[in-house]
């Protein structure tokens, strides 16, 4: 209710979720249950890094992830159900991260969250091909936003303006730098002993 009810912002929420995961799989069942009949997708992205967490070795866990992230799209936090099925460590979930990899649709933030998730699967992976996966995953998502113009700035595919990335890795246009106004103090020109400006 905690979850369901909070501002994703609120301390309550990230609190909520915190004391799921420290409840361990006592929890188990009403989080299992919460996502199977919840309509509510941000609920259910909420309660997926419990999940993650708390479901290792529950092959209920398993099918819960394997089917939220089917259901939700990159612009609907489905790498936060990445990331939940890299943390339960099942590797039957390596040709799904594998796959998603190649997705066209992948976001900045999706590429990350794969990529850490085979690495807790997969300790023994292969870097060759991850690192090759993830710089052509990078390259396409690129490709969605940029042009890179013959001196190598990016610019924006629609309008050709220059494009910069944000903190968090995502394309932006680069927000015009308006010079600082200078200001002129009125003590400027104040002599030692004539009247101050302020009338005093």
């Amino acid at each position: 209710i905690a979850i369901r009810r909070s501002d994703v912002m609120a301390i309550l929420y990230s609190e909520a979720i915190y004391a799921l995961e420290s409840l361990g799989r006592i929890a188990l069942e009403s989080i299992l249950e919460s996502m199977r009949y919840s309509t509510n997708t941000d609920f259910r992205v909420a309660l997926s890094g419990p999940l993650g967490k708390i479901g290792k070795g529950d092959e209920r866990a398993y099918q819960a992830l394997e089917k939220f992230y089917q259901e939700t799209a990159w612009k609907d936090d489905r790498e936060l159900a990445a990331s939940a099925l890299g943390e339960l460590g099942d590797a039957r979930a390596l040709p799904l991260l594998y796959q998603a990899l190649t997705d066209r649709h992948i976001s900045y933030q999706g590429i990350i969250e794969v990529v850490e998730s085979i690495k807790d699967i997969e300790p023994n992976y292969d870097r060759e091909k991850l690192k090759r996966l993830e710089t052509k995953a990078r390259q396409h998502y690129d490709s969605h936003f940029v042009n890179f113009d013959r001196s190598g700035k990016p610019r924006c595919r629609n309008c050709g303006e220059l494009m910069e990335k944000n903190f968090l890795g995502e394309w932006q246009h680069v927000k015009e730098r308006k010079p600082t106004p200078r200001v002129t103090s009125p003590y400027k020109n104040v002599g030692r002993n004539a009247p101050c400006p302020c009338g005093s």
